[in-house]
């Protein structure tokens, strides 16, 4: 079967691109992938360059070379780049079959880990500065811990019994520790394990260095955090002198998948203390899932189930003025609650803006740990909301709720396009980071408009348990956005972008030093 990826041409010669008649769910659970290597990134420089002496980027956009104006954004002015792509993937029909492995509106705060001054035993350091692992000799270590050396023995006991649990899955996990450097440095740290161990996954754990990015998208500059850079082992990242990427490699898929957890030490103990409970002894919350779709993304809902009726036999729809409120999102999280949330809502970072914001309206990252929600898996459908270099919405469910074990979104305005399928994944029993890592080489490669911002939180091997897990045929077959639908939705998607003006990367240097000095 032929996937191709369909442009079209918006506002300021911008172009946004999707990987256009996604296959029904029951065709592309495997998720087998052959790429035509014709698809590439022209990465065609004009000469002019910025007064910092970086040249920008527009992964996928045409736009002239004058000197762009001012957007708001942290840093200097750039020009464009101009790619073009034909890619076509045929996915393999066959499914695998499913196993089950247990499974105050701030957006000017920093999200910074702070260091507890509690008492810890501390690991065994070896050599390499590695925590043991305590494995056999011959075992095979396919998974990473890069842990903030400075909580490292806070949390050590924490992470042994990880270890512990995650090793029924197959994975052998190894501790390492991070004492500083940026993100190349980190990025190096763990290309060392893949190309040495063989590692399928890492999992970041405290205050990390994140890549930053800049390019035109959605009619604007943008600057952002980018994980998809570390969980891509090719070097072909192009950084200009202030030390932000502006391209990325030519022939482009991620080899591994990446997942992280911020916050003190105390609240990264109690991460994996509920972590734990879960994988020993199931779902915390009721096993259903709440669908939570403002009005104005109504037209754009292709199967209001989204997949997910594969994974839960209860899926609750709010899709009207009359169920979409701030009070019925709050009674039902705090009520009985949900296993799964997935939600589309305009957001800025650590603010839902239902119904447009406002006092009586929105839903904050206060909101949310006051209330001690309900839900242990999300999606945000919201813009930004994982933007984790600032206090943000997706990892305030994780850290500082009883019930939050997994999330998924965006750095920046964009979100997973076609995210029943990432569904179907985990409804083919795909653990978090995998399904993460196979929407991504499937659908997100090819839009960096939309997903080059998304980021998985979180124990990145989990698995979504619900309560009827691995029964493939409730996977309908889902009708596709038309190009006309992800058209509009561009659009819409570009008012709120060009609206919204976010911390840079040159806010994010400032204020942490300590992942650019050594």
């Amino acid at each position: 079967m032929k996937r191709i990826c369909v442009f079209f041409i918006i506002v300021l010669c911008a172009f946004s691109n999707a990987c256009a008649d996604p296959p029904s769910a029951n065709s592309q659970i495997d998720g087998q992938i052959s790429r035509d290597t014709s698809w590439h990134d022209s990465n065609d420089f004009n000469s002019n360059t910025e007064s910092e002496g970086d040249t920008g980027s527009s992964t996928h956009n045409d736009v002239d070379s004058a000197v762009e104006p001012d957007t708001g954004l942290v840093g200097d002015t750039d020009t464009g780049i101009a790619e073009e792509t034909d890619s076509q993937i045929k996915i393999d029909t066959a499914i695998d079959s499913a196993t089950d492995s247990g499974g105050t509106t701030d957006t000017g705060t920093d999200f910074n880990t702070v260091t507890d001054s509690e008492t810890a035993t501390d690991p065994q350091i070896d050599s390499d500065n590695d925590s043991d692992t305590g494995l056999p000799p011959d075992t095979e270590v396919n998974f990473l811990l890069v842990v903030e050396q400075s909580i490292l023995a806070l949390v050590s006991e924490s992470l042994n019994i990880y270890l512990e649990d995650i090793r029924p899955q197959g994975y052998y996990g190894k501790i390492v520790s991070y004492d500083g450097g940026d993100a190349t440095v980190l990025k190096h740290l763990i290309q060392s394990e893949y190309h040495g161990e063989n590692i399928v996954g890492a999992f970041l754990i405290g205050d990390l260095p994140s890549a930053w990015y800049r390019q035109f998208a959605f009619g604007t500059w943008e600057e952002f955090p980018c994980d998809i850079f570390l969980a891509d082992m090719d070097d072909d990242w192009r950084q200009t002198a202030n030390e932000i990427y502006i391209s990325r490699p030519v022939d482009f898929q991620v080899e591994i998948f990446t997942s992280r957890i911020m916050g003190s030490a105390s609240e990264i103990n109690a991460y994996f203390t509920k972590n734990h409970l879960y994988r020993t002894q199931g779902s915390l919350v009721a096993q259903t899932a709440f669908n939570f779709i403002e009005e104005e993304w109504e037209a754009y809902v292709t199967d209001e189930h989204f997949n997910l009726d594969a994974l839960y036999d209860t899926v609750e729809i709010c899709m009207d003025s009359t169920c979409t409120t701030r009070a019925n999102y709050i009674d039902t999280l705090t009520g009985t609650g949900a296993e799964f949330l997935q939600q589309r809502i305009h957001a800025l970072p650590c603010e839902l803006l239902i119904d447009g914001g406002g006092p009586d309206s929105s839903v904050t990252c206060d909101d949310v740990a006051s209330n001690n929600f309900k839900t242990s898996f999300v999606d945000l459908w919201n813009c930004s909301g994982c933007r984790f270099t600032q206090r943000n919405l997706g990892m305030t469910y994780l850290m500082n709720t009883d019930y939050g074990l997994a999330t998924i979104g965006s750095t920046k305005t964009g979100a997973l396009l076609y995210e029943q399928y990432f569904f179907s994944y985990l409804a083919a029993g795909r653990t978090w980071g995998e399904a993460g890592k196979e929407y991504f080489n499937t659908y997100g490669y090819c839009d960096d408009e939309w997903h080059l911002g998304i980021v998985t939180m979180g124990d990145p091997l989990l698995t979504v348990k619900g309560n009827t897990t691995s029964r493939i045929s409730r996977l309908s077959n889902k009708p596709a956005l038309t190009p006309l639908e992800i058209s509009e939705l561009y659009d819409k998607f570009a008012i709120v972008a060009q609206q919204t003006n976010l911390m840079g990367f040159s806010h994010y240097k400032a204020n942490n030093p300590q992942h650019f000095e050594r």
